[in-house]
């Protein structure tokens, strides 16, 4: 009968967890990177969807018909809906936010209202790494929104475009 020697199991149990524990070491920070990435990923997401329906609600806004337009009382009324939209939501409401108005009372076919916001966002948990990897740890959220004016519903004329002072 062969008796197997402690010493030499026990050796192996205490080399193979010491092994697993390195490896554990090495491949844990990766792990938890691509974890909160993801994480980020969904939350910039959701940024993003409340930039687009704010920029949508704001087009909607400067499209509306007005007898006596003014471009100024038109950007202002944009700003407060696209303001209205984004701070709805907690993730969204205290970030710096830019709206950007082209072609509000135009009563031509040719020419859309536009509206573009722009929404200053952090990268939360990995701005650290978006600044050593960009060297900035913020990011611009844009989106365009384009609707026809409703005083030129009805009128064709060839193409419609966000001409005229559109940045």
């Amino acid at each position: 009968m062969i008796v197997p020697c402690s010493n030499h199991s026990g050796s192996r149990r205490r080399q193979v967890s010491g092994t697993a524990m390195v490896e554990m070491a090495m491949i844990l920070p990766l792990l938890l990177t691509m974890l909160f990435g993801v994480i980020e990923f969904g939350r910039l997401f959701v940024e993003w969807q409340i930039v687009q329906s704010s920029a949508r609600s704001g087009a909607r806004s400067a499209a509306l018909y007005r007898a006596e337009c003014n471009p100024s009382v038109v950007l202002n009324e944009v700003s407060a809906t696209v303001s209205a939209v984004i701070g709805a939501n907690p993730m969204t409401q205290s970030k710096a936010l830019e709206v950007d108005v082209a072609n509000a009372c135009s009563t031509q076919a040719s020419q859309l209202c536009c509206v573009t916001v722009r929404l200053h966002t952090d990268l939360g948990i990995l701005s650290d790494v978006a600044e050593v990897i960009s060297g900035d740890p913020t990011l611009v959220l844009t989106s365009t929104a384009v609707m026809r004016p409703e005083a030129a519903i009805g009128i064709v004329e060839g193409t419609a475009s966000c001409a005229g002072g559109f940045p």
